[in-house]
């Protein structure tokens, strides 16, 4: 995910911010934390 964020600050931003969700369980319960995780590595 980082290679599509760039150079760009905002994007870097957005992107730790959703990495901080994906280990948040209140957050994990809307989405399926297998899929995130697999998401994160490709």
């Amino acid at each position: 995910m980082e290679e599509l964020a760039g150079n760009d600050a905002g994007r870097k931003a957005l992107i730790k911010m959703l990495k901080t969700l994906g280990r948040s369980e209140e957050f994990m319960t809307v989405m399926d934390k297998y899929e995130y995780e697999k998401n994160l590595t490709h």
